[in-house]
């Protein structure tokens, strides 16, 4: 009795930490995402440019990539929610100075400023996931978790639109998730979800792995290449979508904003199904390849054969809504299992450093989507690159299918 008391206790505080897991990465992605979908409003109202849009989104994802990749070795140093505590306050604080500043112009520096504190909100939530689940289960965790950045881009334009109808105030766009962020952050801060003593870990040089090893495994770079090319289908979306559909298809923001909607209930889905998927496959011997990189394969040709359509479709509402939520489903599927077949191709100890290297790839990607294509002439200029770059990542991750093996199953 007293044994079976134990679990149910664990099994109530495993659901509490992971919820606060899924609310805080929601509200990282809230915190960084609507300066994407508040753009259009400043655009339209001669506040903002599409060069300024571009050059934020490229800012943001250097500091970000550079944030994940300190992240991801702070996390052998700090134990994980003080990392993540530290990245949501702030988060929120910037957020708040923006909305206070009221200037638009400051909002690419900003945001600059602001992927520093977000490549500290992920890294610390892969470790105590991989640290709390074992291998069986968390493939769901991980899939289940990261799922929550498209439920924040899906509620993100709906809340932006609402307060712009009914307020035409910018600044509460980025107010309102920045005091939230401070109160979530507190909130994490008294987590009892401490895994291994990290100082200890850290300073066992038998767990600590030489970077030259890693950057000599092939497999990782290959991996790393595919994630740079996956973020630049992934970012692109983001920054260009909405004004793919209000430019070149003439649709409106309100219109636009629903089919970006579709787009992320398809990530949401793909997201939560990849891992389930590659978890049913593991416990299997269907493929003698690693389940995640055949899923991501699967996903990532999906995004390719979702980019044509959006491309050649230009009215109607159900054929492009559908194309958006299959290129959602694609991208957000595959991007839910790379940081995982990552730390599983190589030993648990050299995981955070195979995390960091293809977590910068992977913003090298996210770069090359901001502000480089906006000095293309149009935008489905930008849409034929972002095909392109599908087009090269399935190839890659069908390569991948057969010579990647999965090491790490350590519990």
């Amino acid at each position: 009795n007293e044994y079976k008391s134990y679990l149910r206790m664990a099994n109530v505080a495993d659901v509490y930490i992971y919820g606060m897991l899924y609310v805080s990465y929601f509200m990282s992605y809230i915190s960084r995402k609507n300066i994407l979908y508040v753009a259009p409003y400043l655009i339209k109202e001669d506040k903002f440019t599409k060069v300024q849009l571009g050059f934020a989104q490229s800012l943001f994802g250097f500091s970000y990539g550079f944030s994940k990749v300190t992240g991801n070795m702070l996390c052998d140093w700090i134990k994980p929610k003080n990392l993540l505590t530290s990245g949501l306050i702030v988060l929120g604080l910037i957020n708040i100075f923006a909305g206070v500043a009221d200037n638009p112009t400051f909002l690419p520096y900003l945001w600059a400023v602001n992927g520093l504190a977000c490549g500290m909100c992920w890294p610390p939530i892969g470790k105590m996931i991989v640290t709390r689940a074992s291998f069986q289960n968390r493939g769901k965790l991980w899939s289940l978790i990261s799922s929550s950045m498209n439920t924040a881009s899906a509620v993100c334009p709906l809340l932006i639109s609402l307060n712009m109808s009914q307020t035409s105030k910018w600044n509460n766009v980025f107010l309102v998730p920045g005091f939230i962020d401070i109160i979530l952050g507190l909130l994490v801060y008294n987590l009892k979800a401490d895994g291994p003593d990290q100082k200890k870990r850290s300073t066992d040089n038998e767990a600590r792995a030489p970077l030259r090893s890693v950057l000599t495994n092939k497999n990782v770079m290959i991996l790393s290449m595919a994630y740079a090319l996956h973020t630049f289908c992934i970012i692109g979306m983001a920054t260009w979508g909405q004004l793919l559909y209000i430019e070149e298809h003439e649709y409106t923001i309100s219109e636009a904003a629903k089919l970006l909607v579709t787009y992320e209930l398809g990530g949401f889905i793909g997201a939560t199904s990849s891992g389930i998927v590659s978890d049913v496959i593991s416990k299997t011997s269907i493929i003698a390849c690693s389940p995640r990189s055949f899923v991501s394969f699967i996903d990532s040709t999906l995004v390719l054969v979702a980019c044509l359509v959006i491309m050649n479709t230009s009215s109607g509402f159900w054929i492009p809504s559908f194309a958006s939520f299959i290129y959602g489903f694609g991208c957000f599927g595959a991007t839910a299992m790379y940081g995982l077949m990552g730390r599983e191709l190589v030993r648990y100890s050299e995981g955070d450093v195979v995390s960091s290297i293809i977590n910068f790839s992977s913003q090298i990607g996210g770069f090359c989507a901001g502000l480089p294509l906006s000095y293309l002439s149009s935008i489905s200029a930008s849409f034929a690159v972002i095909t392109g770059a599908a087009m090269l990542c399935s190839s890659i991750l069908f390569v991948l299918c057969f010579i990647l093996k999965t090491k790490n199953k350590v519990e």
